[in-house]
């Protein structure tokens, strides 16, 4: 792939595509660029408007029950369809955000102290975490959070945040990851 818009590049990858941002020189317009994994053919491009500064992304996620890509700029988040590159959504990022994070687990903007605005449906809905939790990530329609006791909480917008789930630790030695998923989806 030609014209890596940065040196230490996010990658997202779905379906055989590697998906990056690239910037063909002297253009100054950062482009969201799929290339087949296997030949390096490009799949599609989708230019993002001059003068855009990306903050965060690409990252893939699930949005809206599909496979998307999402980038964060200084002002919007956008999602792209994986496969197709057309652009699907693109989401005022709340005025008094420090910053936003994307990952593959979700998307959510950081604001003082331990308010977080997470995408959901299409808004930014509001969430107070507990204190010392972290975000982990978006499940259906609540912000999952955790500390560092093995700690887990599953917020819904704009409600307290209610008695934390304890995850069991790994027995003699090794981690039982079935453990915390049923805990997580149940």
């Amino acid at each position: 792939m030609e014209d890596i818009a940065d040196p230490r590049p996010s990658l997202a990858m779905h379906d055989g595509l590697v998906i990056t941002l690239t910037q063909p020189a002297g253009t100054g317009i950062l482009t969201l660029t799929a290339v087949h994994a296997e030949t390096g053919e490009r799949a599609w491009s989708s230019p993002l408007p001059q003068g855009t500064t990306v903050t965060a992304g690409p990252s893939l996620i699930t949005l809206e029950g599909a496979a998307r890509v999402v980038v964060a700029t200084q002002d919007a988040v956008l999602a792209w369809d994986a496969v197709t590159g057309k652009q699907h959504v693109k989401v005022a990022v709340p005025s008094d955000a420090a910053s936003v994070t994307t990952s593959a687990f979700g998307v959510w903007s950081n604001h003082s102290g331990q308010r977080r605005r997470a995408l959901i449906g299409g808004t930014f809905q509001p969430f107070t975490l507990p204190k010392g939790t972290s975000p982990l990530g978006v499940l259906e329609r609540q912000l999952v959070v955790a500390d560092t006791k093995g700690q887990v909480w599953k917020l819904s917008a704009g409600k307290a945040a209610g008695k934390p789930t304890k995850l069991q630790g790994p027995k003699d030695g090794h981690p039982e990851p079935s453990s915390w998923r049923r805990t997580l989806y149940s």
